[in-house]
């Protein structure tokens, strides 16, 4: 009996690709949803903290639209070409 080999999420091979099932993109927009709250709510008092904003609405934003578009790939790489 032969074992299936399991991929990571950031699976370099699109011909293995599958799109995200509901319980996955539910996860990947809250985690989504929950960085972009967390840089709206960072400081804006120095370019180090809105640096730090934008890399962190950056992650939140590339989720939502994961979950949007059912991606199962990195996000943060693939969603936004």
């Amino acid at each position: 009996m032969m074992k299936e080999r399991m991929t990571p999420c950031c699976n370099d091979d699109p011909a293995n690709w599958r799109p995200l099932n509901g319980g996955q993109r539910r996860a990947r927009l809250i985690a989504g949803a929950a960085l972009l709250l967390l840089a709206f709510a960072l400081p804006s008092t120095s370019a180090g903290w809105i640096t730090l904003a934008i890399v962190i609405a950056w992650f939140g934003a590339t989720h939502v639209l994961a979950a949007a578009m059912a991606y199962p790939g990195c996000p943060e790489l693939g969603v936004v070409p």
